[in-house]
C-alpha cells in the first residue's frame, strides 16, 4: 500500500491541549484530519486511519487524545463503528461503504 496523494486542507479539526516546550503550562493545538488517496487497501479495510502520537489532553473531558479523536470520527459520521480503541490503536469497521465516496 502506497499513499498516493494528502488533500493540503483538514476537513475537521480537532482541539486539544499539549504541554508547551518550556515545560511550563499548557498550549492549545488542533489536530488537522485530512483525507488521502492511496493505491491499494488491504484485503476487507474499506478505509485506514493514520495518526501519529496522541498523547495530548481532551480539554473538556481530560482524556487522552486518541479517545476524542474516536469519539469526534462517531459523531462526524455514523457509518463508523470503533471496534478497538486502547489509547495507542484504533481499529473500525465501516458500516456503511458509501459513505466512503
Amino acid at each position: 500500500m502506497q499513499i498516493i496523494s494528502i488533500s493540503n486542507s483538514p476537513i475537521y479539526q480537532i482541539q486539544y491541549l499539549t504541554a508547551a516546550s518550556s515545560g511550563l503550562g499548557l498550549i492549545e493545538r488542533y489536530l488537522p484530519i485530512l483525507l488521502a488517496e492511496v493505491d491499494l487497501l488491504p484485503n476487507n479495510l474499506h478505509a485506514i486511519i493514520i495518526t501519529s502520537d496522541l498523547q495530548g489532553i481532551d480539554p473538556k473531558n481530560h482524556q487522552l487524545l486518541a479517545y476524542l479523536l474516536l469519539e469526534e470520527l462517531e459523531t462526524l459520521n455514523n457509518g463508523i463503528q470503533v471496534i478497538k480503541a486502547d489509547g495507542r490503536a484504533i481499529v473500525i469497521q465501516v458500516k456503511n461503504e458509501s459513505l466512503l465516496n
